[in-house]
């Protein structure tokens, strides 16, 4: 028979459990009575099949049967599902009956708690706050707490991870709810809380929560002297005077005001503690006026590119557009858009099923891939960008623009037809190889043949385009500067601008018109669509079109230099852009993750206050949208807007903390005819920081101000206007004075001092991991002369229990806690052979994010113990061809039809990266020796495998040695087996394949070219100072000086792998052993220079000449100390000492007459107009080649800081061993910076320097190159 309606859709839908949501605590479920028709287990169901049986009835849990079915006549299961109708209708009422009743208690307030204080208050305060108190509370709060217990079935316990069935526990609480309450009759409170607010989403680091949650309010009576205090988030602002005041009310503050009188004295007070940035924006014209200063090496990068080199050589001028096509166009080479497919290459095979990658190599000629030289060919798997949405192409000049920038550390390539027939690259069908033409490659470097291809002359001139800003040609203005040392900034070569220099301006209005300083409107480079502007030389700021060749400035750094520091240290041009840009939604955060309360939000119109809500509405992210006929009065040419707020650093590090003290005082005198009026304003901002850097400095300003005001009637004036012919006063004339003064005095460092480095973080590491599981066997290393024959077994693993840090480094007693005193080492074994005289083990990994650039770092610094071996280390391209066939050895198997896998190791594949399972293994070693297993048991194939010589020492349960066993439990120091790839899916933490394929590129990378080391342990050749009582010592190895092999071609901007080789001469069962500590290549903030003459008479500098830049620090080195005077802090709360380092300038074998210097290059514009004296502290460490005499010393060190090489300001003292006090700079700003002008008529030495005395005592010399200029 068929079921009633609804019948079966009731019981094979979950049950609802728990309890109810809304409704009186007196009805609850029924948790037994009817057993087939409630549940309150999650995830509980029912299933329920009619047949002619009757009804069958089944429990379910989470989608599977749960316990055993039952089976019941059609009218039971009838009559069981009326009643529960019956009675889900009944409750179903009930519950709305409850929530109609709450919802209108809490419309007319009925549902809060409120309680009068019983007692009275004492006597001698009821006067003052009234009799009675009370306390109500209107709100919810709501709690859930779940718990996630996730692991692996027969995952075992390993070093690294050590998986634990205690459920993870999380609390999630909502509460919103407001307390008002009482104190007599005067005094009220109230607090307030909604954790659904953005600020309780975020929690209390995005606002002050307390501020925006407490209030409190004092009124007195008419005779009272405190008329009213505000406390809490209140609104604070004092009455203006001519000088003194505030323009518009401070809101979102945490503070107290209190106004009162003192017979004719009136005042008012304010203090607040804000952690917030008073900020101000103003519109013209109904439009924000941006200026945005972008320097000449901040071109787009990786975003526009030609297709090929025809193209370039056909746009070197791109204004030619603005009249057609270039003169040279040739339009059987325009593309045909149809054909075009553009390929990427992340070199991670982990998406490629996703992204539908294929296999594919792109090369500078297609059509002879045959060059694999880096850069010039990239193999791998590709995946297309969609013609729709990732890129644009202008078919008919060659180039294509791409929405979003390629990735720096991808490759880019193409595949496409001319109009004339003409094929590039090639797409067969699958599962063939793409045939591509490389246009960029991976990490792209200047001789690459692709760099060009590259636009760089293409700027970003409008913040926050990409958001939905608005781009009007008409409203940018943009202009370019030559930043001139000691000068302001110039806008003109001869008398002609940069503009027109550069072909952005050469007309006014109108064509034939003399230039107006302003991109001309027929310009097609200045791109609203994309919100750039693209120069008309392909290199402005160094032309290559004879038409733009006149710039007497050129800096082809910015083009032909990879680095960043080379790029701003030849930067010498400013564009500037000033844009208005009309809006109807404004954001106020302008990109910053900043934190906005839309209650400071004040919007003016006009000079007229919108109303928030009416007007305008601002959100939490920081964006005011206009509403109704407001948005149109925003948006109108005349309109004048002003939008002042508060806002917060998200993440704290730009937010500075406020405290701000005021009080104004107002004297009644005349019959309230005069008014003697005072003002004092103390504002202070501190900075969290407590070494501050130059251009953060804390600050404290004090205002005072004194006024008067008084009017005075004059009868005497009344009389002389009534005098006089045809004239009547209508009221009686009077005289106003007004006075007022004002000083402010403020202090602009309050911590008197500003660093400009103090070398804490001028080292710059890159971390290689110590971690067992970043590191497998690698192939040989060339250079030892050894190869598959001479491997020994291997063996790394982290000890399970940890290294205490101090018996490392002794000097961080009192820098460490007690929860991290201990930490990981990597310890790696090799067991010679028996049948060879040098034995070694290799173990490589790959650096974390791919290629590194390490041209600028000098040392490989490792902290290890062993004493026995040498250690080989290379650094570059290196083989992952450990097991040496050619070819990728992977438990990954590919899907079907495709070349990779899913990147997951399923049970199946978990055989080892041999492919085998032990059984197969077995009778692979059996063939090899020529024994037939054909019907063959496993026993008599085992004891076959015994009698074989050549395998003696193997386990016939695992022929292959590469069966995975650890266990912690049992014998957690048998690391044996620990690195073995069968069976090791359950201890990798993951489902990570073992595989070859290291940077998971899908390709075997065969190539060799690295830079190869050589530490030979039994010798003590150790950085002094470093070898701890436990044996642990550092070694500092120079990554590319004359001792550093180089093996192939190696490129020191492009290394990707790392590998250890540890060679024993130990006989056969002797282990050797290394422990690693640490591993880290070491680049530093400031860059050497090369050693160089100081003048023509000096020796030529010889390759002895050694200078290299450290760092030494109370961390690693129990020799070092800090400068006398200098205070070690502790950190708040902790025993923990903080770090105190130096800079170590290392120099060997320096000639007489030479110099060797290091620079850095400060990333922002300082000022140092505040400052008065610049101090550096030096110690001069003596040894037994050179001890300088007690009150003379050869060495001299110099300081020069400024615009450039070529214009600075340079100070020089002698240098004797310690920290002497001869040693140290001291050197007067003040004075400095009046050498321009003492020297503009002094003498000139040969090499354009300018000297002169400062001082009537001979001193040490000081003297400017250039124009410098101290801001």
């Amino acid at each position: 028979q068929p079921m009633p309606a609804g019948v079966r859709e009731l019981f094979r839908q979950p049950v609802e459990y728990g309890p109810l949501q809304a409704g009186s605590p007196l009805i609850r479920k029924r948790p037994s009575r009817q057993p087939l028709l409630e549940s309150a287990t999650p995830f509980a169901g029912k299933d329920v099949t009619i047949d002619s049986t009757g009804v069958h009835y089944q429990p379910m849990l989470a989608g599977f049967p749960s316990g055993p079915p039952l089976t019941m006549s059609l009218r039971s299961y009838l009559d069981l599902a009326q009643a529960h109708l019956g009675q889900k209708a009944f409750t179903d009422a009930v519950r709305r009956a409850f929530r109609q009743t709450a919802a209108s208690k809490a419309r007319s307030g009925r549902n809060r708690l409120e309680w009068r204080v019983p007692i009275p208050a004492p006597p001698q305060l009821r006067r003052l706050i009234g009799d009675e108190g009370s306390l109500r509370i209107n709100g919810s709060h709501t709690a859930t707490i779940g718990g996630k217990s996730q692991w692996t079935a027969g995952e075992v316990q390993t070093l690294a991870g050590r998986p634990s069935k205690f459920p993870t526990l999380a609390m999630d609480q909502q509460s919103q709810f407001a307390v008002e309450g009482s104190v007599g009759e005067a005094i009220n409170i109230r607090i307030t809380q909604d954790t659904e607010s953005l600020g309780g989403a975020f929690g209390q680091s995005l606002t002050d929560q307390l501020a925006n949650q407490i209030k409190l309010d004092y009124k007195g009576d008419e005779d009272d002297i405190f008329q009213e205090v505000q406390a809490g988030n209140t609104t604070l602002a004092l009455p203006n005077t001519r000088f003194v005041g505030f323009n518009q009310q401070h809101k979102g503050l945490f503070g107290i005001r209190a106004s009162g009188h003192l017979g004719d004295l009136a005042f008012t007070t304010i203090a607040s503690h804000e952690k917030s940035e008073s900020n101000r924006q103003s519109f013209r014209g109904g439009a924000q006026v941006d200026t945005v200063e972008i320097h000449d090496y901040q071109y787009v990068h990786n975003q526009w590119f030609f297709l090929d080199e025809i193209y370039r050589e056909r746009l070197t001028d791109f204004s030619e557009l603005n009249t057609g096509v270039p003169s040279d166009f040739e339009p059987n080479d325009a593309i045909d858009p149809q054909s075009l497919q553009i390929f990427i290459n992340d070199f991670n095979v982990n998406n490629d099923a996703e992204q539908l990658s294929r296999p594919g190599v792109a090369s500078i000629d297609p059509s002879q891939p045959t060059n694999r030289a880096t850069g010039f060919s990239e193999i791998g798997t590709w995946h297309r960008l969609d013609p729709d949405n990732d890129y644009g192409l202008v078919e008919m000049l060659g180039y294509i623009v791409l929405r979003v920038a390629v990735q720096e550390r991808h490759a880019l390539a193409v595949t496409y037809r001319t109009v004339s027939g003409r094929q590039v690259g090639g797409v067969p069908a699958a599962p063939d190889s793409l045939r591509l033409r490389l246009i960029k490659a991976r990490d792209a470097r200047p001789e690459f043949p692709t760099w060009d291809l590259e636009w760089k002359n293409v700027y970003r001139i409008v913040r926050g385009f990409s958001r939905g800003r608005l781009f009007d040609e008409d409203k940018i203005r943009v202009e370019i500067l030559k930043e001139v040392p000691g000068t302001e900034p110039e806008n003109t070569q001869g008398s002609k601008t940069y503009l027109q220099l550069m072909g952005l301006d050469t007309h006014g209005q109108d064509p034939g018109t003399r230039p107006d300083q302003i991109i001309d409107a027929d310009y097609v480079g200045l791109d609203g669509g994309q919100g750039v502007l693209i120069f008309p030389d392909l290199r402005p700021f160094d032309p290559v079109h004879v038409k733009y060749d006149v710039l007497g400035t050129k800096i082809p750094e910015i083009y032909d230099k990879q680095q960043q520091r080379d790029q701003i240290e030849a930067s010498r041009y400013l564009i500037q852009v000033i844009n208005s840009s009309g809006q109807q939604r404004i954001s106020l955060t302008q990109g910053r993750l900043a934190s906005i309360d839309p209650k400071s939000v004040d919007v003016r119109l006009n000079g007229k206050q919108l109303t928030s809500g009416v007007d305008y509405n601002v959100t939490f992210t920081g964006e005011v949208q206009f509403l109704g006929e407001t948005a149109d009065a925003v948006g109108d040419p005349g309109a004048d807007l002003e939008i002042t707020f508060e806002s917060q650093d998200l993440i704290g590090l730009g937010s500075q903390q406020k405290t701000l003290l005021g009080m104004r005082g107002e004297y009644e005198f005349l019959g309230g005819d005069g008014v003697l009026g005072g003002t004092m304003i103390y504002n202070n901002v501190r900075s969290a920081e407590k070494r501050v850097r130059v251009g953060g400095e804390p600050a404290r300003t004090v205002v005072w101000d004194m006024d008067v005001r008084a009017k005075f009637d004059a009868p005497l004036l009344t009389r002389v206007v009534d005098a006089m012919p045809l004239l009547k006063t209508a009221v009686p004339s009077a005289v106003t004075l007004q006075a007022e003064i004002a000083q402010s005095r403020p202090n602009l460092n309050t911590k008197g001092q500003g660093y400009i480095d103090d070398f804490e973080g001028s080292e710059r590491p890159e971390i290689l991991s110590v971690f067992r599981s970043r590191w497998t066997p690698s192939s040989p290393s060339e250079a030892t002369f050894l190869g598959v024959g001479e491997r020994g077994s291997t063996h790394w693993y982290n000890p399970f229990h940890r290294v205490l840090r101090t018996a490392i480094w002794p000097g961080q007693e009192d820098q460490v806690e007690a929860s991290n005193n201990k930490t990981d080492v990597l310890t790696f074994e090799v067991v010679p052979r028996p049948d060879a005289v040098d034995t070694w083990g290799g173990l490589m990994t790959v650096f974390s994010g791919g290629v590194r650039d390490f041209s600028q770092s000098k040392f490989l610094d490792i902290w290890l113990r062993g004493e026995e071996g040498v250690l080989h280390i290379d650094l570059g391209d290196i083989s992952e061809d450990w097991i040496p066939n050619g070819r990728i050895d992977t438990e990954d198997t590919p899907l079907p039809g495709r070349t990779t896998g899913d990147n997951e190791v399923s049970k199946a594949e978990d055989v080892g990266l041999d492919g085998r399972t032990d059984e197969q293994e077995l009778d692979f070693f059996l063939v090899e020796a020529g024994i037939d297993t054909v019907g063959l048991s496993n026993d008599q194939k085992r004891q076959q495998f015994r009698g074989l010589s050549e395998y003696d020492g193997r386990d016939p349960a695992d022929p292959q040695g590469d069966n995975w066993d650890y266990d912690s439990t049992r014998n957690r120091d048998d690391y044996r087996r620990i690195n073995g790839t069968q069976g090791n899916r359950l201890a990798q933490g993951g489902q990570r394949p073992d595989t070859e394929d290291l940077n998971n590129d899908g390709n075997l990378n065969v190539r060799n070219d690295f830079y190869h080391h050589v530490i030979d342990l039994a010798r003590d050749v150790h950085v002094p100072g470093t070898r701890s009582d436990a044996g642990w010592r550092l070694f500092r190895i120079k990554l590319y000086d004359d001792d550093s092999e180089r093996i192939g071609a190696p490129d020191s901007s492009r290394i990707e792998f790392a590998r250890l080789a540890l060679v024993t001469d130990r006989v056969f069962g002797d282990t050797t052993r290394v422990e690693i500590a640490q591993m880290e290549i070491i680049g530093n903030q400031w860059q050497e220079d090369p050693v160089t003459r100081l003048h023509a008479d000096a020796t030529v500098v010889s390759e002895n000449e050694v200078f290299n830049v450290t760092v030494i620090g109370t961390d690693e080195n129990l020799s070092y100390r800090p400068p006398p005077g200098v205070k070690v802090n502790r950190l708040a709360g902790s025993r923990v000492r903080e770090r105190e380092q130096a800079l170590v300038l290392d120099i060997s074998e320096l000639d007489a007459g030479h110099q060797a210097a290091v620079t850095k290059v400060l990333t922002r514009n300082a000022d140092y107009t505040k400052y008065t004296r610049l101090k550096m502290f030096i110690h001069g460490d003596s040894n037994a080649v050179y001890i300088p005499e007690p009150d003379s010393s050869d060495v001299e060190m110099f300081l020069r800081f400024g615009a450039d090489s070529l214009n600075y300001y340079e100070y020089t003292t002698r240098v004797f061993p310690g920290w002497d006090d001869r040693n140290e700079i001291e050197m007067d700003l003040l004075e400095m910076a009046q050498l321009k002008a003492k020297l503009r008529g002094g003498p000139v030495d040969s090499t354009g320097m300018v000297l002169t005395q400062i001082d009537t005592v001979i001193v040490d010399p000081r003297f400017r190159h250039g124009a410098p200029a101290i801001y």
